[in-house]
């Protein structure tokens, strides 16, 4: 009987150097403030694991540039099954790993809101962060908006585009009537808990939460996205700017563009429904971002 033959691949050891050198490629340059989306299991075997990720992301935009990850919690009340009361300091996040790493780097700054949070770190990290509550999850006037009109990039480091923000963002700037209201955990300064009122929550379904949905492609036909492998890893790099542009024209010329079309998917058809009667109102949303710089590419 013939001899059994297996090919054993050895794993890959990633540095802080292959990623900054990626982040280069994809057009990450010093002074960038970027918005970053991570994916730490995507790279494999990392040298020194999320704490190089972090490492690479500041020396990527050098010491005047800016990164801010989501830091998202989970405190949502829902009844008995009450979410964690959000405290900023010490909350953790739960969208991965590297974004906690990023959240605990001393001189770190979190932004307030219950639910979604964000954490950034270089020289425009606390003007960045400011405004976020109390107010609506994305308002333009705290760290979603401040971001975009500062002209940040949106990078995914090895995650899909599915866990875009940004795209809440323009929802909810350009009034898309389907946000909603929801109650999120705070912790009081007793160490007891409250609970209080988000406006503008991103709940029920959306189109590009599957990564085959078309909003994705639309991205890729407008020239929004650079893309640059290391070894396994995906890394894209968007412009917010043009991100909110295309969006928001989309919108228009597809009403309910973000949502998906599933026939026997109720809260997408009505907020379909819902968007047809109020266009005039969204168009002229669009016009107030061009005119305040929140779509200005050039």
């Amino acid at each position: 009987m013939a001899e059994k033959e297996e090919k054993l691949q050895a794993p890959v050891t990633v540095t802080a150097e292959d990623i900054v050198a990626a982040l280069r490629a994809a057009g990450i340059e010093a002074g960038d403030i970027i918005m970053v989306h991570s994916s730490l299991k995507s790279f494999g075997h990392v040298e020194g694991g999320a704490e190089t990720v972090v490492d690479a992301l500041l020396e990527a935009v050098g010491e005047k540039g800016t990164v801010i990850v989501p830091t998202l919690s989970a405190s949502y009340n829902r009844g008995t099954a009450s979410g964690i009361p959000f405290n900023p300091k010490t909350t953790p996040s739960r969208v991965g790993i590297i974004t906690e790493t990023l959240r605990k780097r001393p001189g770190a700054i979190r932004s307030g809101h219950p639910t979604h949070s964000v954490t950034a770190t270089g020289p425009a990290a606390r003007e960045l962060t400011g405004g976020h509550w109390p107010g609506s999850t994305f308002t333009i006037n705290g760290p979603y908006g401040r971001y975009v009109k500062a002209g940040a990039k949106i990078v995914f480091l090895g995650a899909p585009m599915t866990s875009n923000t940004t795209l809440h963002a323009v929802e909810e700037w350009l009034g898309l009537p389907y946000m909603q209201k929801a109650e999120a955990v705070m912790e009081t300064a007793d160490g007891g808990s409250e609970i209080v009122e988000v406006t503008q929550a991103p709940l029920d379904h959306r189109d590009f939460y599957s990564r085959t949905g078309r909003i994705h492609e639309i991205l890729e036909k407008a020239g929004a996205v650079t893309t640059v492998k290391l070894n396994d890893t995906v890394i894209k790099v968007l412009p917010a700017k043009k991100v909110v542009r295309v969006m928001a024209e989309a919108e228009l010329e597809h009403p309910g563009v973000l949502l998906c079309d599933r026939e026997e998917c109720a809260f997408c058809r009505k907020g379909r429904e819902d968007i047809l009667k109020m266009q005039g109102e969204i168009r002229r949303n669009y016009e107030r971002l061009k005119e305040e710089g929140y779509t200005d590419i050039s």
